[in-house]
């Protein structure tokens, strides 16, 4: 969520991107220097090795805009390896 007018898809997804500054491989949930997952939740689906998909849309009001996304297929599946080998060109 945030102001109306501010944002666009390449700023959202610009965003997730940036979270890889957090990213540390490993088996999901714990890829993250944090200890908190949702710090690169965004980034590792899109560089999760079967994640072909990104689609975005975006709801208005008179201030505000609230943005959705869907990765396909989805990703972030307890228990898999994720390693940069599999980054997508994308993210790297």
């Amino acid at each position: 969520m945030g102001p109306s007018g501010v944002f666009s898809a390449h700023v959202i997804v610009g965003t997730f991107i940036a979270e890889k500054r957090h990213f540390a491989p490993g088996v999901f949930p714990n890829i993250t220097s944090t200890g908190k997952w949702r710090d690169v939740g965004h980034y590792s689906q899109v560089v999760w090795p079967e994640t072909q998909e990104l689609g975005c849309a975006v709801g208005r009001n008179d201030t505000n805009e609230f943005w959705v996304c869907r990765y396909w297929p989805a990703g972030n599946k307890y228990g898999v390896d994720l390693k940069p080998a599999q980054q997508s060109e994308i993210a790297r």
